[in-house]
């Protein structure tokens, strides 16, 4: 093709080919690893995402089933092996999970914190939050998993589990005598006829009543979750950690005492 037929831009190239032939060629070998790269690489990320969900789910329903153990391994393995996927982020929240449910609470302490560390936007980060204020607590570390709590609180004022945190804050502050904050937490509980937690006051209210008719809303929790003992005990029924709902988004719900 003659010269006069090019297009400037395409006669620039040709003059600059002829120029440098030996850099044009190391130009098209570079493109050409890159592209070969890119096809290895595609292949097995997207093999990787999927093993990844699968081992999620595998950890998901150990959980389910309280066996920490396989469940542990599972979340170990998605952080070491896969932490290039999207749900390799979760793991440390679901670990922290399964090291409460074998009662080492230290470790599982720090494994929701490397969570809120790492995802401290999430929505989630409200729960892993949670789940070090009742690791705080199993270790009998009352006055900072009530920090713990009013930090959430504090933090994350708009998070559906909200109400859960009152509750927990309620609880812990009756436990340590005050119980006037306990009591208007648990009034402002009562008040919201549309939730759950209406129920859940007024149930225990009315089981109460039927043995002490003055008693009032925070006081009747309090009666409820209070040990019998004269040394505050706590057991993992009061001091929830998150537990998971395999889905398509992960989410975990905090329970109540």
């Amino acid at each position: 093709m003659d010269n006069e037929f090019l297009p400037d831009w395409a006669q620039a190239l040709k003059d600059n080919y002829h120029r440098n032939p030996i850099r044009w060629m190391w130009v098209g070998m570079t493109a050409l690893v890159l592209l070969l790269v890119v096809l290895i690489f595609i292949p097995r990320y997207n093999a990787q995402k999927r093993e990844a969900a699968e081992l999620l789910t595998e950890g998901f329903q150990a959980l389910g089933n309280d066996n920490y153990v396989v469940a542990l391994r599972s979340f170990d393995r998605l952080q070491s092996a896969y932490p290039m996927t999207d749900v390799s982020e979760i793991a440390s929240l679901y670990k922290g999970a399964a090291l409460f449910g074998l009662e080492r609470y230290s470790e599982a302490e720090k494994s929701y914190r490397k969570f809120v560390t790492d995802n401290s936007g999430s929505d989630l980060a409200t729960e892993a939050m949670m789940g070090v204020a009742a690791c705080q607590e199993m270790l009998g570390q009352s006055d900072e998993s009530l920090a713990t709590y009013k930090e959430i609180q504090s933090k994350y004022p708009g998070s559906f589990a909200a109400k859960a945190v009152d509750l927990q804050i309620a609880r812990l502050s009756d436990l340590k005598g005050d119980s006037e904050t306990a009591s208007k937490i648990y009034t402002e509980l009562a008040a919201d006829t549309n939730t759950l937690w209406y129920d859940m006051v007024k149930g225990r209210q009315k089981s109460f009543h039927s043995e002490e008719p003055e008693a009032e809303v925070g006081s009747v929790i309090s009666k409820a979750s209070k040990p019998k003992t004269s040394k505050p005990k706590t057991s993992k029924r009061t001091a929830i950690a998150p537990s998971p709902q395999p889905s398509s988004q992960p989410a975990v719900t905090a329970g109540a005492s």
